[in-house]
């Protein structure tokens, strides 16, 4: 088989997982980029060690790379001081081999909304997380306009799905699984955004295999915003367990992360971005859908699919994720 044109840097991660196996499904052969990537080549997918904080360790792994979307990102609480470096490394890289680059981004840029967020929202960043997104963002786009490298930005909401195993969620799906009690954020009555990993996949795969989404920010394929307490009086009727749904008031939740803070640092964190989940969070993803015709998966299709996944991740007995009614 001929050496991948296309390629995955942080291949393994939950984003980069899912654009992996967009691309695979779409018939493609995949190079997956990463620290602790497989070295073999199974079948559409080639691994390759490299460090993406590091052009000369990236440089060799995109040899022969067309496009390559960069899922890496340094941890979480490092952001402020190694996301710009690490994309800095990732652009020379590219200049050096003429690949392409699809960022996975997010929405921390844009600080706190003020209505829908397009992808022409003034950024207004909430915090040093926030002020790192944007300029890394504006970083990749600089880069383009200068003609140096080709460059995509993929923007998503909070991911939930199969394989995405952040804590919230375990207490979100694994709570309504159990039949004890779901607890949500805040007051929980704001429209709130969250994209399908799956969807977050074939929308980076999307803009990779199309020439004409480079130079430009897209927001990926949403499904329309609910309520948190919509989305989890909805998690709870699939999961048919009578879990009862409750909420934690917004001082619970602050003092909450003050505490799990001291023992977690991506916990200490989060504080910077709760304003998310105090009011309305929407993401219009119209731009992307009108291009390409792609549209977010059905909620309940979404939802059930992820109550799968924890069901075996928590290894619970009993049927799988009801049906809805």
């Amino acid at each position: 088989m001929p050496a991948p044109t296309l390629a995955v840097i942080g291949g393994t991660g939950f984003a980069g997982a899912a654009t992996v196996n967009a691309l695979v499904a779409a018939g493609q052969s995949v190079r997956v980029i990463a620290r602790h990537a497989p070295s073999s080549t199974r079948g559409p997918v080639e691994g390759v060690a490299a460090n993406a904080a590091d052009a000369n360790s990236l440089t060799p792994a995109l040899a022969g790379v067309q496009t390559a979307v960069v899922c890496a990102r340094p941890d979480y609480w490092a952001w402020p001081t190694e996301l710009v470096p690490m994309f800095q490394n990732v652009l020379e890289a590219a200049r050096r081999t003429g690949t392409r680059i699809v960022l996975c981004d997010n929405l921390y840029a844009y600080g706190v909304p003020k209505g829908p967020m397009t992808e022409s929202t003034p950024f207004n960043p909430h915090g040093p997380k926030g002020r790192a997104r944007q300029e890394a963002a504006e970083l990749m786009m600089q880069a383009h306009e200068r003609g140096e490298v080709q460059v995509a930005i993929g923007r998503a909401a909070d991911f939930y799905g199969p394989g995405v195993t952040y804590p919230n969620l375990k207490m979100l799906f694994g709570a309504a699984l159990q039949g004890r009690t779901v607890r949500v954020m805040g007051k929980g009555t704001t429209l709130h955004s969250t994209s399908f990993i799956n969807d977050v996949g074939r929308g980076l795969a999307t803009l990779a295999l199309h020439g004409d989404a480079f130079g430009k920010v897209w927001h990926l394929p949403v499904a329309p915003p609910m309520t948190e307490l919509d989305q989890a009086h909805r998690i709870v009727a699939l999961a048919g367990t009578g879990a009862s749904v409750g909420q934690l008031p917004s001082w619970a939740v602050h003092a909450m992360f003050k505490v799990m803070g001291l023992f977690s640092p991506t916990m200490r964190e989060l504080p910077e971005v709760l304003y998310q989940h105090e009011q309305p969070f929407v993401v219009d993803d119209s731009r992307f859908v009108k291009a390409f015709g792609v549209r977010a998966t059905d909620c309940d299709t979404a939802l059930l699919e992820t109550l799968a996944f924890w069901r075996t991740k928590l290894a619970l007995d009993g049927p799988a994720a009801a049906r809805a009614t």
